[in-house]
Order: C-alpha cells, then sequence, then structure tokens
C-alpha cells in the first residue's frame, strides 16, 4: 500500500499489529500519528517501530537531510527527532 499514513489509518480496519521499519514513525509528527494507531489497535494489539537513532543535537521537527535537487523543496518531508531521555 502506498499512501498517506495518516489518510490511510483514518479508513483502516482495526488491526493487530502495526509494524513500520523507518517508515511513517519518522515522517509524521509522532503526537498525531501515534494516537491515529492507538485508536486502531485491537486491544492486546502490539505497535512496533525503528529508526535510526537521530543527528546527535539535532531533535524536533527538522528538513530532511537527504541531499535534494535544486528544484525540490527541501521541507517537503521532514522527520522528528527526539533526545534520547525521552
Amino acid at each position: 500500500m502506498r499512501a498517506d499514513a495518516l489518510a490511510y489509518l483514518r479508513g483502516a480496519d482495526p488491526f493487530d499489529a502495526v509494524y513500520s521499519v523507518y517508515g511513517a514513525v519518522r515522517f509524521t509528527d509522532p503526537a498525531v500519528l501515534l494516537p491515529a494507531v492507538r485508536g486502531l489497535l485491537r486491544p492486546g494489539g502490539t505497535p512496533a517501530f525503528s529508526q535510526r537513532p537521530p543527528v546527535e543535537g539535532c531533535y524536533g521537527c527538522q528538513a530532511s537531510y537527504i541531499p535534494r535537487g535544486p528544484d525540490e523543496d527541501p521541507l517537503v518531508v521532514k522527520r522528528w527527532d527526539y533526545e534520547p531521555e525521552v
């Protein structure tokens, strides 16, 4: 399935598990995404997410560090990284 994560979740049936590797959690505001995932997990359901550690000193919402061409908006894809304590 290729779709915006939040748009997809709005029309989805409940899940037993949600698994994402380097996916939506990295590129969608977790304050919005995680409650949407939680709302679709069946009782006892499992959320499982994996992503790289943040770049030291680069925390919060930020533009992707992926190189872009001169005509591409560098703010289209953002990522959210939190300090280790968070």
